[in-house]
Parts: C-alpha cells; sequence; structure tokens
C-alpha cells in the first residue's frame, strides 16, 4: 500500500508520516507542491493521497480536478488549516473522499485514511456539524474552485502580482477575480476580502 502526504511543510509531513505508521503498514511517499504531486500520482499510483490545500503554484482544490481526470482516480483525503464550510463543499465536489481540519484529534486522521482506503467518505466530526442545513445559504458557497484558490492566497499575505505568479495566470485576470468576489460577497474593497479570508470579516448571506 502507497500514502502520498502532500503539504509544504516539513514537520506537518513528519508528523503525519510517524502517526500512519503507528497504526497502519504503508510506503509513504511526500511531495511539498501541487505539480510534484501530481506527477507521483501519474507515475506511481498511490492508494491514497492526504493533502493540504495550501501548496504554492497548483494549490490543493486544482491538484483534486486534475487527479480526478487522470485514467485512475486516486483516493484523496484533505487535511487542510481551513474548517470553513465552503472549502469543505468544494473539496468534496472535486473529487475527494474526505476532510480533516489539521485542528482535529490524531484518531480523525487514522479513521479518514482507513475509511477513505476502504472506498467510504469522511468528514471530520466538527465539521459535519458545520454543514448542516443552516450552513447550507453560506456565501462562500457562491464561489468556483478558483475563487476560492485565490481567496486562500489573499488570506496567506500574498499580493495580486505574486497570486498571479503562483497560479500561472495573467494580474489582471487575478484582478477581474476579485472584483467578482467582491460582488458575490456584497463587499466593497480587497481588504475586505482578505478579512473574509482570515476569518476576520462576516459576510451577510443572501
Amino acid at each position: 500500500m502507497k500514502i502520498l502526504l502532500v503539504d509544504d511543510h516539513a514537520i506537518v509531513r513528519d508528523g503525519v508520516r510517524r502517526l500512519l505508521q503507528t497504526s497502519m503498514t504503508a510506503d509513504i511517499i511526500e511531495a511539498t507542491g501541487g505539480q510534484q504531486a501530481l506527477q507521483i500520482v501519474q507515475d506511481s499510483q498511490p492508494d491514497l493521497v492526504l493533502l493540504d490545500l495550501n501548496l504554492d503554484g497548483m494549490g490543493g482544490l486544482e491538484f483534486i480536478q486534475r487527479a480526478m481526470k487522470l485514467d485512475s482516480p486516486v483516493r484523496i483525503v484533505v487535511l487542510s488549516m481551513h474548517s470553513e464550510p465552503a472549502y469543505v463543499t468544494q473539496a468534496l465536489k472535486a473529487g475527494a473522499v474526505g476532510y480533516v481540519s489539521k485542528a482535529a484529534p490524531p484518531e480523525e486522521v487514522i479513521a479518514a485514511a482507513e475509511a477513505a482506503l476502504a472506498g467510504k467518505r469522511y468528514i471530520e466530526r466538527d465539521l459535519r456539524t458545520k454543514l448542516g442545513p443552516t450552513n447550507e445559504a453560506d456565501p462562500l458557497d457562491k464561489l468556483t474552485l478558483r475563487e476560492l484558490e485565490i481567496l486562500r492566497l489573499l488570506g496567506r499575505g500574498e499580493s495580486l502580482t505574486s497570486i498571479a505568479e503562483l497560479l500561472g495566470i495573467a494580474y489582471k485576470t487575478v484582478a477581474n477575480t476579485c472584483t467578482q468576489m467582491k460582488h458575490k460577497l456584497g463587499l466593497e474593497r480587497t481588504a475586505d476580502l482578505i478579512r473574509v479570508a482570515l476569518g476576520g470579516e462576516t459576510v451577510t448571506k443572501k
């Protein structure tokens, strides 16, 4: 059995590797970015990918989309700092079979990995509560995968120019996407978008 860990922080990869090794026997491969991970998936065909969403270049959501288009789609469990319902929903729509936040207890990570390997979907218990009926109108659900990627990078402190470089798209495309997001979320300034990305701005449900 092969498991691919995708995270740009070595200390996180080391911790998850040690956790997995206490509960299962697997050949664990590591990648620091989406493009590298996609190549490993194509070459090594791992049974499972544990994926962070915060990656340079090809972000986690884009990686999921591309991985699902391969001849042999891989099972993907997201392990992310993002616990907002919109990210969970979009990751699952893109093709992930599991989602666990980095704040979850270690046993949830193991449970998600085991469920995915068994062909089952797994969402962290606390996140399942957030995904209940009262969150169906979450304003961030209006955003596309690309918009969520740009919002994620804004929250990381990246400028519009650096976002364009990281995603390999034109500056104008990033600026226009930010304008579209502000319109969708009823915001006026890019600074408001950044506060939303950081969780410090409340978006009114419409």
